[in-house]
């Protein structure tokens, strides 16, 4: 589910179709400002044009509308939901953030702009997977509990193998924990990993950031890797997590061609 406002063709990185360009760093919420403003912004010839930090500011306003992507909950986390009629999110709010304080402040009656779905990844890739691997990060749960609800159906008879390995800051940023626990406990083929960054004192589980080492000691690196062509593995997290989890695999030999990135 987004908040969307409408924009023109062309990449957020001033692509061909694109008159619009923005330094390196920059997000696509400010391009989508850029393309609401009405301002001519296009360079010498139709090129693009560099963009200042100054200029962006200018656009930066409280009427501007922001984009943020959401996966639907696919499982029944709440037995009052109408999943035929309704739309369930999982939404963490910062209160910093640009979306999540405005959603988490809705009240019956407001409405929201959805547009969508949106994405490229395509399940039946995962018909012939016996072991998969879920690195997930905060929020990057929502779209590992469609996977793995997919994944344990009886339809799915090639899967042998679903690693989560979860990373929080603390106990209590788990999310759906409960759910997880009982999937462990319940369906021998489904395995999850807590990892806390900053645990307390009386946490028992693991610590750390997603690294080479963590990974190698939780799975045994040869079985992770020694038929590529039945292994994938599902990234979903924020940033800086998503480009350390893709160097980590790439270490260990994995092919992005057995990857799947969700990017928000």
């Amino acid at each position: 589910m987004e908040k969307r406002s409408k924009r023109t063709g062309g990449t957020p990185d001033g692509g061909a179709t694109n008159n619009r360009s923005l330094k390196s760093g920059n997000s696509l919420i400010d391009w989508i400002r850029l393309g609401n403003s009405g301002v001519d912004l296009t360079g010498v010839s139709g090129r693009p044009r560099l963009v200042s930090p100054a200029e962006l500011k200018k656009h930066n306003t409280k009427s501007s509308e922001y984009v943020r992507s959401y996966t639907p909950l696919t499982w029944d986390c709440d037995p009052r939901m109408d999943h035929a009629t309704q739309l369930q999110l999982a939404v963490k709010r910062y209160d910093n953030g640009i979306l999540s304080p405005v959603l988490s402040s809705l009240s019956t009656g407001d409405v929201l702009k959805v547009s969508g779905p949106y994405g490229n990844f395509q399940l039946h890739k995962l018909k012939t997977i016996k072991t998969i691997y879920l690195l997930a990060a905060g929020t990057g749960i929502t779209p590992m509990l469609g996977l793995i609800k997919f994944l344990l159906a009886k339809s799915n008879p090639a899967c042998e193998s679903i690693y989560l390995l979860f990373f929080n800051k603390t106990e209590k940023d788990i999310m759906f924990q409960e759910l997880l626990e009982s999937l462990a406990n319940t369906d021998n083929r489904f395995y999850v990993v807590h990892i806390l960054s900053n645990a307390s004192s009386v946490w028992t589980g693991r610590k750390g950031r997603i690294n080479a080492t963590l990974l190698s000691e939780i799975m045994d690196e040869g079985d992770m890797f020694g038929n590529e062509d039945s292994r994938f593995a599902v990234i979903c997290g924020p940033k800086e997590f998503t480009f350390a989890s893709l160097n980590v695999l790439r270490c260990l030999g994995m092919e992005e061609c057995f990857i799947h990135v969700f990017v928000g």
